[in-house]
């Protein structure tokens, strides 16, 4: 992606991040390894070998969705979302992340924190994103 003009430092950062990041084996993405819009759900499904872009025998870390899971993938595969701290969407306000262990051993967590506050912060950005934002930190979905 390419920062676009009017954009403040940190978003301007943010853009100029790599898409993708291999770390000891595991390859972390946004989405997915073919885009960083789309990712892979819960159950497997006919797109998950298109969304793989090529990537065989690996665990691939990713979020997008918002909500923690993990299982097996095409081609070797092992698929983790770790889930979300701020933008729940599987009905968990509890901040969602993952430690792992090496291989392909994932221990999910969850951990309570101030989510009113957080939900206040969000809702004075103003609408539209800050109304939406602080809904889903309330209710852990849209």
């Amino acid at each position: 992606m390419k920062a676009e003009s009017g954009l403040g430092a940190d978003e301007g950062w943010l853009y100029s991040l790599q898409p993708d990041v291999e770390l000891d084996g595991v390859l972390y993405v946004h989405g997915c390894p073919l885009r960083d819009d789309d990712s892979f759900g819960k159950e497997p499904a006919p797109e998950d070998f298109e969304r793989l872009a090529g990537v065989h025998n690996r665990a691939i870390v990713f979020g997008h969705s918002h909500i923690q899971f993990q299982r097996p993938g095409p081609h070797g595969t092992y698929l983790v979302n770790p889930g979300s701290v701020g933008m729940p969407l599987d009905g968990d306000v509890r901040g969602a992340y993952a430690l792992w262990h090496g291989g392909r051993e994932f221990e999910f967590r969850r951990v309570e924190y101030d989510t009113e506050k957080a939900a206040a912060a969000y809702e004075a950005l103003g609408p539209p994103i800050g109304e939406m934002a602080a809904k889903r930190i309330r209710q852990g979905s849209d």
